[in-house]
C-alpha cells in the first residue's frame, strides 16, 4: 500500500495535468488545494491560496449564493455562474460543489459549459 505522502504527490500531479479548474476547501472554507489551472486563472501562487478561506476569494455578491450551494451539495450541485476575486481582478468561472465528508468539492470546466452552449444553439435551429 502506497503512504499517504505518495498517494497525495499522484493526486497533485494527476489533477495538474487536467484544464478543469480545481479547488478544495475544508468545511470552514479554508483551501486546502488549488490545482495549478486554478491556481493560474485566479493569479495566485499555490501557497497564496493556501492561506485564504474560500469566502475571501469569492465575489462579495455571491457570497450568499456561495453558502446555498455548498450547504445542498450533498449531492454534486449543478453548473451556476461565480465571480471570484483573482490577482489581477475579477474572473468568472461555472463551478460544481460537492461536499464531502469534511471538504467541500469546487469543480469548474470552462470548455464543456461552451461546448454545452453551442451545442443547445445547435438543437434550437
Amino acid at each position: 500500500m502506497e503512504s499517504n505522502f505518495e498517494l497525495v504527490k499522484i493526486t497533485k500531479t494527476i489533477t495538474d495535468m487536467l484544464d478543469d479548474h480545481i479547488l478544495v476547501c475544508n468545511t470552514e472554507g479554508k483551501i486546502v488545494f488549488a490545482n495549478r489551472i486554478m491556481q493560474a486563472r485566479l493569479g495566485y501562487q499555490e501557497a497564496e491560496l493556501e492561506h485564504k478561506s474560500f469566502w475571501d476569494i469569492v465575489e462579495d455578491r455571491h457570497g450568499d449564493k456561495a453558502k446555498a450551494f455548498i450547504a445542498s451539495a450533498a449531492e454534486p450541485s449543478g453548473w451556476e455562474r461565480f465571480l471570484l476575486k483573482g490577482q489581477q481582478g475579477i474572473v468568472s468561472l461555472h463551478l460544481k460543489f460537492l461536499l464531502k465528508e469534511e471538504y467541500i468539492y469546487i469543480y469548474g470546466n470552462e470548455k464543456y459549459i461552451e461546448y454545452e452552449r453551442i451545442r443547445k444553439s445547435w438543437m434550437l435551429k
